[in-house]
């Protein structure tokens, strides 16, 4: 969980890259998810998003129950992170990929509240449920969910459809000068390495600024 300014999370991480550092292998316990036409279009399409709260605290209160053949998995948690990096510890099993699920709004929790400061995410009681679109929270699917028929560049300028086409450019390139990737924008992520494609995903998600980014 991280709540800081893109181009500045996009040097971060890549120090943390060159570092050495890996991801955390995939949670047994996720739930698959199958995008349609429409979901993808939300997701990655996100329509323009109410200012930046003046304290992007992340205070969540979540009950989700996914059943199964063999035993049913509840994950019941509440937790706040204040704006910086917050890193969530637990098998594999555990319900972390649920958690992050249901803050980016991919997953709907059976009960409980999510807010990003004074802006409410979810909340089960009134039956209030922020578009994905408009929640201003980008996420790195575990499986990247690069679009194979895009260049690198297409798919960072994916999430910016609203923007002006020059602005969309400008932005998307930087981004990739960041991640010190612009020289594979006109490649499509079959053409390139395994590392190449997490930075163009994380590229994908912070060229939209947003005020949350889920890992």
């Amino acid at each position: 969980l991280s709540q800081c300014h893109g181009v500045a999370v996009a040097g971060l991480l890549l120090r943390c890259a060159d570092a050495g550092l890996r991801a955390e292998p995939e949670n047994a316990a996720a739930k698959n998810l199958a995008f349609g036409p429409d979901q993808i279009n939300e997701y990655f399409m996100p329509a323009p998003v109410e200012p930046k709260p003046a304290n992007p605290t992340l205070t969540a209160r979540i009950r989700k129950t996914l059943p199964s053949s063999e035993r049913a998995f509840s994950l019941d948690v509440e937790f706040s992170a204040a704006p910086g990096f917050t890193i969530l510890f637990g098998p594999s099993g555990s319900g972390k990929t649920t958690l992050l699920d249901c803050v980016s709004g991919l997953a709907t929790p059976d009960a409980g509240r999510i807010s990003i400061g004074e802006r409410l995410l979810f909340d089960a009681s009134s039956r209030k449920k922020l578009a994905v679109a408009k929640r201003g929270v980008g996420y790195v699917l575990q499986d990247l969910a690069l679009f194979p028929h895009l260049t690198v560049e297409q798919n960072t300028e994916y999430g910016l459809a609203h923007v002006p086409r020059s602005l969309r450019r400008q932005r998307a390139a930087e981004m990739l000068q960041e991640f010190r990737i612009d020289h594979l924008r006109q490649r499509r992520p079959a053409e390139i390495s395994g590392g190449e494609r997490q930075r163009v995903a994380l590229a994908r998600s912070l060229v939209t600024d947003p005020c949350l980014l889920l890992l």
